[in-house]
């Protein structure tokens, strides 16, 4: 058994703008948590100078969170997981919204024990 599942999310080739847009990155990550049926707690999105977004959402169920680099077209994401919510669904969406041209996904289960 498990507690969680942590999914880990790399996409490559994306748009380079989109990246570089936190409203826009803040957005894209609200829609693909809501649309996983995951409940946001709380948010924080800091966009660094020259170029890059962070962001974290707190979620009922865990965290969402997402780091870009601009420069390189690429984004690293998080979605760790301790309820029943559709992570690879949040995972696509994602991948579609940074119109990523490639994507790597690792999933992990978190917590294991045994009764």
């Amino acid at each position: 058994m498990h507690l969680g599942t942590h999914i880990i999310m790399d996409f490559f080739g994306c748009d380079r703008e989109k990246l570089n847009d936190v409203n826009y990155v803040e957005s894209e990550l609200i829609k693909a948590a809501l649309k996983a049926d995951a409940h946001i707690l709380g948010k924080h999105f800091h966009h660094f100078s020259p170029h890059g977004v962070t962001g974290i959402l707190s979620l009922q169920e865990s965290h969402l969170s997402i780091h870009t680099w601009p420069e390189h077209g690429i984004a690293a994401g998080d979605f760790f997981s301790c309820g029943n919510i559709n992570a690879e669904l949040a995972c696509k969406l994602l991948s579609e919204s940074l119109l990523a041209t490639e994507t790597k996904i690792k999933k992990l289960d978190r917590g294991e024990y045994n009764l």
